[in-house]
């Protein structure tokens, strides 16, 4: 996963599309985070190599700001985003 990991929209409402452009193929961990830390939702995803997309369901968050988290074997990568 590089730096080009983004969320669309942001803010959201129903989904999240989340793309991020992976060096290799390999399995993923997506997480949306609270801002406690607690993990409210997690899906394993098997990235390829080059872009990737993969839409998040929000609807049944509660309003307010969380953290979608994407996690390899050997980094973290977090964006803020806020579900209206």
């Amino acid at each position: 996963v590089e730096p080009s990991f983004k969320l669309v929209p942001n803010p959201a409402s129903d989904r999240v599309m989340v793309t991020w452009n992976a060096a290799v193929t390999k399995t993923t961990e997506l997480c949306i985070v609270d801002m406690q830390g607690k993990i409210l939702y997690k899906r394993s995803i098997n990235s390829t190599k080059g872009n990737n997309m993969n839409q998040v369901p929000v609807y049944s968050l509660a309003p307010g700001q969380y953290m979608i988290r994407l996690t390899t074997e050997k980094e973290v990568f977090m964006r803020k985003f806020i579900k209206q």
